[in-house]
């Protein structure tokens, strides 16, 4: 650890802290180096083997864990000979409004790249050309409206639905969200963007959301939903209280994204690099969860390896682009890249 700065708890501000370009810490990332607060100390760090007791690290009960290949690899699911598109799931994209049909696009390129059956998207009707031209592999559904959705159709033939991606805040799609979500069944769901955006302005709505629905804001779009925040750890603890209550999952997006469980456990990524902060990398995140919850993975599950994936095909992609041209698109790119990897491994064995 860089020398003056805690472990596991707020550092006070007047404490002498080692500035660390580098950081070599054993065993096991410590809390304090995957907070965006301690950047200024922290620029990098790796994790150093030094072969501790894993027998004993398996005794330690914690809320705090941190996702890696080897937690990926062993929920994910290999494919049979015989299996079709029909076992892999119909997913559902809702979306867009003018000018912002792109974000529509990226999610449904991302959903079939991560192996969903089927996906269909909804859209303002002057979407249709665009996505039917762009993403030939998707089925379109347009509302009755040309800019904005007014409505949104019947679900329940979907096996997971992703909503909220460029979908704007006017009035008419506020009130049909209303009507969405209070007539939600059980339906795997992961609410992004404008979605969360009108949720947040209309808090009474919480409570109909169904559980085990997965949130993916931004750093804003956070705030808006938990208000204000002093430090990384009370942003964690306000997180951890919220997705309780509400029996959420909650991804708090950042440089070792955090993932909240609604059990009090957060999870800690590490996968993803800084060529990712750019516009439409959320709506990529979007349709890779509802591809993965049309599978079947549980929330939980989805939430690890689709924050995983998404970073992991981005790491794979800087190494050819680099940070200052990384594109959402050429992380959908890289994806299967990603996913060989689970089956294959970086030592070259399949698994």
């Amino acid at each position: 650890m860089p020398s003056g700065l805690l472990a596991d708890d707020k550092t006070p501000l007047d404490a002498p802290i080692v500035q660390a370009d580098m950081v070599y810490t054993f065993q096991s990332p410590k809390l304090a180096l995957l907070l965006p607060q301690n950047q200024t100390w922290v620029k990098d760090f790796k994790i150093l083997n030094i072969n501790l007791s894993q027998s004993a690290f398996d005794r330690i009960n914690s809320n705090y864990l941190y996702v890696d290949q080897a937690l990926i690899r062993s929920f994910y699911r290999k494919r049979g000979k015989f299996d079709h598109k029909g076992i892999f799931g119909h997913v559902f994209i809702a979306g867009g409004s003018r000018g912002k049909m792109g974000a529509v696009q990226l999610a449904l390129k991302a959903a079939l790249r991560s192996g969903c059956g089927l996906a269909s998207a909804y859209i303002p009707a002057c979407g249709y050309s665009i996505l039917q031209t762009a993403v030939p592999e998707a089925m379109v559904i347009t509302d009755p409206e040309d800019a904005i959705i007014t409505r949104f159709p019947p679900t329940e033939s979907f096996q997971a639905i992703g909503l909220g991606i460029g979908m704007g805040t006017a009035q008419y799609t506020v009130d049909a969200l209303k009507v969405f979500i209070a007539a939600m069944n059980d339906t795997p769901l992961v609410l992004d963007a404008d979605a969360l955006n009108i949720l947040a302005l209309e808090s009474d709505l919480w409570p109909l959301v169904p559980k085990g629905t997965v949130l993916t804001p931004h750093p804003k779009e956070l705030r808006r939903i938990l208000g204000v925040w002093q430090d990384d750890f009370e942003k964690i603890a306000k997180a951890k209280v919220f997705a309780h209550k509400y029996h959420l999952y909650v991804l708090i997006k950042g440089a070792n994204s955090a993932m909240v469980m609604p059990d009090g456990e957060v999870y800690f990524n590490s996968t993803g690099n800084v060529g990712m902060a750019t516009g439409g990398s959320g709506d990529v995140l979007t349709g890779i969860l509802t591809a993965l919850l049309g599978q079947g993975y549980s929330s939980k599950e989805a939430l690890l390896m689709g924050v995983y994936l998404h970073g992991r095909a981005a790491d794979i992609a800087v190494n050819r682009l680099g940070v200052d041209s990384l594109l959402p698109s050429d992380t959908i790119d890289y994806l299967s890249a990603a996913f060989i990897e689970l089956t294959q491994g970086n030592d070259g064995l399949v698994y």
